[in-house]
């Protein structure tokens, strides 16, 4: 009896030492409070809120998918889930509170484990081999102007492959694409009618990777051996390759912009890719 006591006593010591420790090192153990609904048919996909907004401890997500919030929580593009078809049709409406100075990476386990917790989200990982792209420097060398910006900007860490619900309001230019003023965002992609445009005051190679890979459904690493940080405009035809001959003519395809904007090049190749493949998922949360 006196042993079990002790024995009991010290894992509490042990217990309340790695908690202290836990708290002291200030790290989130979980959302304060967190609202999961199905979303309205129709509704237009919108992400608010969390570390480096104007609201750093709430985030408001609305029409946004399960297989978008599993991207957003794990921090992968589309091509790396392996998910049922299903998880698109599916749309929830989260509300959630963050506790105070928790960042993005931490917002990101708190997803974690709120999929766990109410959708029972069991997956592992997995490495599949599948097309990619290098981005190298064109023949006639980068078309690319120095950031004036002193700050670090927008990390390609940071960057969640959530999509960003389109602009309609802004204005467009003498060839239909849509003005983007750098008070948007500098990773927002603005789309009118198939006419994309993004704007960048302050990235580096690997921030350009990032996006042309959310952008293009496929890896892409950084081969430019170019360490500076840039400002630059991209502008290309969504939905449309170069493969389409005469009815692309209005304009370029992503990596036809690419070579003759920026002086860069995307040179397909193959290699290995770490896929997160779904083993279970409930349709339905359980309740609030």
């Amino acid at each position: 009896m006196f042993a079990a006591r002790l024995t009991c006593a010290l894992f509490g010591i042990l217990y309340g030492l790695a908690l202290g420790q836990s708290q002291a090192a200030g790290a989130p153990q979980g959302f304060e409070a967190a609202s999961i609904k199905p979303a309205m048919q129709g509704g237009r996909a919108r992400m608010e809120g969390g570390p480096g907004s104007s609201d750093p401890i709430r985030i408001r997500y609305s029409s946004i998918s399960l297989r978008y919030l599993v991207m957003a929580a794990y921090r992968v593009g589309g091509f790396q889930l392996s998910a049922p078809a299903w998880l698109d049709a599916k749309a929830f409406d989260v509300d959630a509170r963050l506790p105070p100075g928790a960042t993005r990476a931490q917002l990101r386990e708190m997803l974690q484990g709120l999929l766990t917790e109410r959708f029972h989200l069991a997956l592992h990982r997995e490495r599949r081999v599948m097309p990619a792209y290098a981005l190298i420097v064109g023949k006639n060398g980068p078309k690319l102007k120095a950031s004036a910006e002193k700050t670090g900007g927008d990390a390609a860490d940071n960057f969640d492959p959530l999509p960003p619900a389109a602009p309609n309001e802004l204005e467009l230019d003498g060839g239909g694409y849509p003005l983007v003023p750098p008070s948007e965002g500098s990773w927002l992609v603005a789309l009118r009618s198939g006419h994309a445009r993004m704007h960048q005051l302050n990235a580096s190679m690997q921030d350009l990777a990032a996006l042309l890979s959310k952008q293009l459904s496929r890896p892409v690493t950084d081969a430019t051996g170019l360490k500076g940080r840039y400002e630059f405009t991209l502008s290309w035809m969504a939905g449309v390759s170069a493969q389409d001959g005469p009815t692309a003519d209005v304009g370029p395809d992503l990596l036809a912009a690419v070579q003759q904007q920026l002086g860069l090049k995307l040179e397909a190749s193959k290699g290995p890719v770490e896929v997160l493949v779904i083993d279970y998922l409930e349709k339905e949360p359980i309740e609030n």
